[in-house]
């Protein structure tokens, strides 16, 4: 064989070895995608039936590929200690704090990976559970 025709066999056999590992790939990414949506869509069933309502009495935050975190709505006493505590300069350990024992998914430390990778997670819930204590959307706003 001349080595034109070896490179181009070179070439050919890459080609066709990197098609079928994107494929495999690409396979992954779809079973990994539908299991995150089959644990999200177990959770809310399961987590409306033991406490109510998804937007009155949990709340759910999308954080993408790594799933949800569903909070339950906060008590009066914890919510108006949030508020007293924080006044206006709240930092991220007071958030932390209020949003933790407000979360029912995932695990606890699963929700801390989640934060790790999504910083803003925290804040995102507190938001969620000010409006399930009644907050209005212009009120979280600041309008």
């Amino acid at each position: 064989m001349s080595d034109l025709i070896k490179m181009r066999a070179k070439l050919a056999e890459l080609e066709a070895a990197r098609i079928e590992r994107l494929a495999a790939e690409e396979e992954a990414a779809e079973i990994e995608a539908l299991d995150v949506q089959l644990r999200n869509a177990e959770a809310i069933n399961k987590f409306e039936q033991e406490l109510g309502k998804q937007g009155r009495e949990i709340g759910v935050i999308d954080c993408e590929h790594l799933g949800l975190v569903i909070v339950r709505k906060p008590h009066a006493a914890a919510w108006k200690r949030f508020q007293d505590t924080s006044g206006k300069n709240i930092t991220s350990d007071e958030v932390i704090v209020f949003v933790t024992p407000h979360v029912v998914f995932p695990t606890k430390i699963e929700f801390g990976q989640v934060c790790e990778s999504m910083p803003a997670t925290p804040g995102r819930c507190a938001l969620v559970l000010a409006a399930l204590a009644g907050s209005r959307k212009a009120d979280l706003e600041g309008k």
